[in-house]
């Protein structure tokens, strides 16, 4: 992403297989990457100079499953994070 700002809410990634199938990756310019509720999340966000945001809508789950770099990352209201561990066999993570 070398936009400022991505926004991916209700269910904005269909990505039904694990986290390694999607990947995304944020510039210097990337700015923010918003998850809101209304939906599931799954994959790879590695965007260091970039604030990622997971938050609710109301009483809706957002659900985060992968993993996330960030400049800085928060988790509001009900947000749920589940590492994916099948990363670490992928070569992904050390």
């Amino acid at each position: 992403m070398d936009g400022t700002n991505a926004v991916f809410g209700g269910n904005g990634v269909a990505n039904h297989g694990t986290a390694k199938n999607f990947i995304y990756f944020g510039t210097a310019r990337n700015e923010t990457c918003f998850l809101p509720g209304n939906g599931s999340f799954t994959g790879l966000i590695y965007a260091p100079d970039t604030q990622i945001i997971c938050s609710d809508i109301g009483n809706t789950l957002t659900d985060f499953t992968g993993s996330m770099v960030g400049k800085s990352v928060q988790l509001k209201g009900h947000c749920s994070f589940h590492f994916d561990e099948s990363q670490l066999r992928s070569g992904w993570i050390r």
